[in-house]
């Protein structure tokens, strides 16, 4: 049957505009999914042609130069299409050790740089899962790595990640960009003599005594494993202390070290209770290394353990002690008295004083000259082993500076490391910053809390990368006021280094320790550069030019300017992330660690001392009045 002009005329504008409504409803569907971010769950795993395999992760063995290929599902748990970019980057530990992946901007360099996903498009839409009891929606693509013929051999480490970004508004009306990474680990090693190397760094301990003569105190034992080998490696950790009589206390189970990619390390501080001073005790960390389930054993040593003695004094006891000699020494001397009448007390009783005094200077010299090296031997008490050379710091004219007062502004002019800066960060583009941290008792230095003194600055010497100062930038006091001294008035000093597509070198670092008292601050450690090795050049010159900051410029409650500036965006390695669209991010963040009170490492030979003269003269002067004569 023919179908009338007319109507056919009109069959073909309902097509046109169902046609052109098809697109919209599925962008609905997606801008209501990006409107209810909660709402959605997404994945990625490795799988088969047609469907997931159960693998939770990919591992591949490859020789330099090969060609291998799998591929991956991305999974959409959702009632909503959704629409991911799908990429591929390196692998690196956090502080703590975590699995981690290169931020979105950053350009992968090693295995991330391998992997080609078969897609033509850095987006895929990933159909919805048509019931909540269905099976999700999927969409499997291959995935080609190609292994360079100059890759090392070992272990190398990427991801395959799935990014959705969603933009809402918060309270105040602003934009919010949230970005959902997930992603799959990909492990590679790459054929060749493999080398696993474990190793413990950076031992130290500190002993925290109780006010019970008879009691134990407990021990924080600080220290770094290191992955020195060419092999991910983790370990079964533990931590014991013994005393210079015998008896051992030992950690509490502690929590596995997990696997740490070549060249990285993770920084270890547990406190170890029940432990009796005894005047010289060890600590003793010991680890067991462990390989990925699955790997080739690459000849793991069967353990490796460290040691370091340190000091552990009772003093609360050697008070009760020096007590009871005093005690006694008053019973010989009343006892002696009597029994020998003819002896005036007035000859006697300064002959006894002085003994006693002798025997009580020689006891609390000798224990003050044992406690004196471990108290004076460094004006620094902690140690950090992701530092590497120092930073000195230059005033106007370029000399070499190290004290000044905390009001100043800039800071310090310029910034020079004693360390060369390694490609890519000593090419064009390459960027040192000066940064403030807060040293904190109990506190690893990888979570010390801290910020930015200077703007980011190029620098004409890469053997001595340098930071410049600017009239803009914040003073020490401006930084004292969000991060105050917590641990005998210390600061630490580090440089970080930037380059274009690179990720910012924060490990390791040169490093420079300062020290508040009032109004002014001096170095305690480090602090030598070659003043004269280079120029540096600030963003804010570039930027602003020279000129000071307006003299209207309001300041926040700590001092610092509140003059907006543009900061990049943070994002997670794995995981979600929102950040105010176009605010200004804060460089430094808070420690959630809670405050510890510091003791003075001179406080115990300080009470000590006050303790022996104090009861030596409340005992001489309880003798004299017994013995006091009459007759005046």
């Amino acid at each position: 049957m023919q179908i009338p002009r007319v109507l056919r005329s009109r069959i073909l504008v309902v097509a046109l505009v169902l046609m052109a409504l098809a697109p919209i409803g599925g962008t609905s569907a997606l801008a209501a999914q990006s409107a209810a971010p909660s709402t959605v769950t997404f994945g990625v795993q490795p799988s088969s042609v047609t469907k997931t395999d159960g693998r939770p992760f990919f591992t591949f063995g490859a020789t330099p130069g090969s060609r291998l290929t799998d591929h991956v599902a991305f999974l959409n748990y959702s009632l909503v299409p959704i629409r991911v970019k799908v990429y591929a980057t390196d692998a690196l530990n956090t502080v703590e050790g975590g699995f981690a992946l290169l931020q979105a901007k950053q350009k992968p360099v090693d295995a991330g740089s391998w992997i080609t996903l078969g897609t033509r498009q850095p987006f895929l839409v990933v159909p919805a899962r048509r019931s909540k009891n269905s099976p999700p929606g999927q969409v499997i693509i291959p995935v080609t790595m190609t292994v360079p013929a100059t890759a090392s051999p070992g272990d190398h480490g990427a991801g395959i990640i799935a990014s959705l970004s969603t933009v809402s508004k918060n309270a105040q009306g602003a934009n919010i960009v949230l970005d959902q990474r997930v992603a799959t680990r990909v492990y590679v090693r790459v054929a060749g003599q493999v080398r696993p190397k474990l190793a413990i760094e950076s031992l130290s301990a500190i002993y925290h005594g109780t006010l019970n003569p008879f009691g134990r105190g407990f021990v924080t034992v600080t220290y770094t494993v290191h992955n020195k080998g060419n092999v991910k490696l983790g370990g079964q950790q533990a931590v014991e202390v013994s005393g210079l009589f015998g008896g051992t206390a030992h950690a509490p189970k502690m929590a596995d070290i997990p696997l740490l990619f070549p060249g990285s390390s993770i920084q270890v501080s547990v406190d170890v209770p029940g432990v009796l001073p005894s005047f010289r005790l060890a600590a003793t960390a010991s680890v067991v290394p462990l390989m990925l389930s699955g790997d080739v054993d690459p000849g793991l040593a069967v353990k490796l353990s460290e040691s370091v003695d340190f000091w552990g004094i009772p003093w609360p006891l050697i008070a009760l002690g020096l007590l009871l000699l005093l005690l006694a020494g008053a019973w010989w001397y009343r006892r002696h008295r009597r029994s020998t009448p003819d002896v005036p007390a007035e000859t006697e009783l300064p002959k006894t004083a002085a003994m006693l005094s002798l025997l009580l200077l020689f006891l609390f010299g000798g224990l003050a000259l044992a406690a004196a090296p471990s108290a004076h031997a460094d004006p620094v008490a902690y140690s950090d082993s992701s530092s590497v050379g120092t930073i000195g710091l230059c005033d106007k004219d370029g000399k070499l500076v190290t004290s000044g007062n905390i009001n100043d502004h800039p800071f310090a002019f310029t910034a020079v490391s004693s360390e060369a800066a390694d490609a890519p960060y000593n090419g064009k583009g390459g960027k040192a910053t000066l940064l403030a941290y807060q040293p904190r008792q109990g506190v690893i230095p990888g979570r010390w809390s801290g910020d930015a003194l200077t703007a980011s600055s190029t620098f004409t010497n890469p053997r001595h990368p340098m930071s410049a100062g600017t009239l803009r930038d914040f003073s020490l006091a401006d930084f004292l006021g969000e991060f105050p001294t917590r641990w005998d008035g210390l600061l630490q000093l580090r440089m970080y280094l930037s380059a274009p597509d690179a990720p910012a070198l924060k490990l390791p670092y040169p490093s420079t320790d300062i020290r508040v008292s009032g109004d002014r601050w001096s170095v305690v450690r480090g602090g030598t550069g070659d003043c004269g090795a280079g120029k540096a050049t600030s963003n804010e010159v570039a930027i602003f030019g020279t000129a000071p900051p307006s003299p209207t410029t309001t300041t926040g409650a700590s001092g610092r300017s509140a003059t907006p500036t543009a900061t990049p965006g943070a994002s997670h390695a794995v995981g979600s992330s929102a950040s105010p669209s176009g605010a200004s991010l804060a460089a430094g963040s808070v420690d959630p660690a809670a405050d510890t009170v510091p003791i003075d490492r001179h406080l115990p030979i300080v009470l000590g001392g006050a303790g022996v003269v104090v009861l030596a003269l409340a005992g001489f002067g309880y003798s004299w009045w017994r013995e006091r004569p009459t007759d005046f």
